[in-house]
């Protein structure tokens, strides 16, 4: 056992110690280092009524991950042709509109991506009550058009998944398949492997519907992914792998389309 993964292993208990601080019934972690996985580890349970521990297969909601899976999405298109990064959202999506209108013709595939349009939030739209999102994905392009100008145009990051939804348009209209298709990440039978529970403020935990973020709702590329811990060490160590390809001068499609990013970047 290396020396990282021995220090790795004698975190167990500070990691136990967080889940009870945090109310977090049930973790998986892994950790990958030169293609190697060097780390799995299982905390708690994944179901609070049969008190069932989780593996590396138990499938989790991996929220905001899923945006690098978008950005690979849109860097797979790059590499295809269909579009290029500083193609201009409105060359794709005419409907795309910006309160502040002079602005409208100036947002590319970048700006969505890093997060540098400078809209508000719009955080109210995006998760409704017992985590149901009441609103259809079409809505995405007049949302993001009557959020507010907070920061300057590029001037600043700001945190922004209502505009991950425009990105989910742009991989659909462009691909012509579902976010979810294009990216084939898991099959829709896995979604049921899990549930979400809430802390209430006595401690004990209160079941409530999946997060309705998944594939074909406003939220897919902005939080849509279900994965679990052995598929997603093999997806980070592809990403590693093919920029040390790439480095190595021997690249790969991989590392064609991570170069690609990083142009777009």
């Amino acid at each position: 056992m290396s020396l990282l993964s021995e220090q790795l292993h004698a975190l167990a208990p500070t990691i136990k110690r967080i889940c009870n601080i945090s109310g977090t019934p049930g973790v998986s972690i892994g950790v990958a280092q030169k293609g190697q996985t060097i780390f799995k580890a299982n905390f708690g349970s994944r179901d609070l009524e049969a008190q069932t521990a989780p593996d590396e297969n138990t499938i989790f909601h991996i929220a905001s991950m899923t945006k690098s899976f978008a950005a690979w999405a849109i860097a797979s298109l790059v590499s295809e042709g269909k579009l290029k990064w500083d193609t201009l959202i409105v060359e794709i999506l005419p409907a795309f509109k910006l309160k502040e209108n002079t602005l409208t013709n100036k947002v590319d595939i970048v700006d969505l991506l890093a997060h540098r349009v400078g809209i508000a939030g719009g955080n109210a739209f995006w998760s409704q009550g017992e985590n149901r999102n009441h609103i259809p994905k079409q809505e995405a392009v007049p949302i993001v058009g009557n959020l507010p100008q907070v920061m300057d145009f590029r001037d600043s990051f700001l945190y922004h998944n209502v505009g991950y939804s425009i990105i989910t348009e742009i991989i659909e209209h462009l691909s012509g398949q579902s976010f979810g298709t294009f990216i084939t990440i898991t099959e829709p039978q896995h979604n049921n492997r899990s549930r979400a529970y809430v802390p209430m403020n006595n401690g004990t935990f209160v079941k409530i519907p999946l997060p309705e973020s998944q594939d074909g709702t406003f939220q897919a590329a902005a939080g849509g992914v279900r994965s679990c811990v052995e598929d997603l060490l093999k997806y980070y160590s592809a990403i590693l792998q093919a920029r040390q390809a790439d480095f190595a001068g021997q690249p790969n499609e991989a590392s064609r389309v991570l170069n690609e990013a990083d142009l777009g970047s």
